[in-house]
């Protein structure tokens, strides 16, 4: 199995365990991202669309727009069933790096337990593009594992963000039964 072709068993655990159990932890995560409803969201990573839901909910209600990109097309395709209901919503089925779409267009971008996948000499490169279709002053949300076998440290995670032209504005360490040790920040484009 890799990020880009699923099993079909994680495939379900993940409809299961996340989209339907989880539902609260991913409710209160977006919540806290405290959105007006007008922005324009880029789910970068979103997989099933476990979080995309409650935020193509929120854009709904004001006229925003949530863009959902994955890797993988399976994911893309099981996040278009889950969000189906919803009009506000695009997908992109591909690498950030070779869209050549919406540069400086993003209110925000959320990112969750989906970079410690991404090969280490590839993070920096990406980090870059998804800034790049971030306006200045535009907000990045990131919860990331921090176990030792899987996962970043919060330290790197700074490095790779500032690396990009993005400014660390809060962010907290915590110990979920579940998801294990996690680090939750949030970023702002400076420049």
């Amino acid at each position: 199995m890799s990020i880009t072709t699923p099993s079909k068993t994680s495939v379900l655990l993940h409809e299961f365990f996340w989209l339907t159990l989880m539902r609260g932890y991913y409710r209160r995560y977006v919540q806290s991202f405290h959105l007006k409803g007008d922005e324009k969201v880029l789910d970068f990573g979103c997989g099933p669309g476990s979080t995309a839901k409650f935020i193509a909910g929120i854009l709904e209600k004001s006229g925003g727009e949530l863009t959902c990109i994955d890797l993988s097309e399976t994911w893309i395709e099981r996040s278009k069933k889950h969000l189906s209901s919803f009009s506000n919503v695009d997908y992109y089925a591909g690498d950030i790096r070779h869209w050549d779409k919406k540069d400086s267009y993003f209110d925000a971008v959320t990112i969750h337990f989906i970079l410690h996948d991404i090969d280490r000499s590839e993070r920096v490169d990406v980090l870059k593009t998804l800034a790049e279709k971030m306006k200045i002053g535009a907000r990045l949300f990131i919860r990331e594992p921090t176990k030792k076998d899987h996962g970043m440290r919060p330290e790197e995670i700074r490095d790779l963000m500032a690396k990009s032209g993005l400014e660390e504005t809060r962010s907290q360490e915590t110990k979920g039964l579940v998801r294990g040790p996690a680090y939750t920040g949030v970023f702002r484009k400076t420049s």
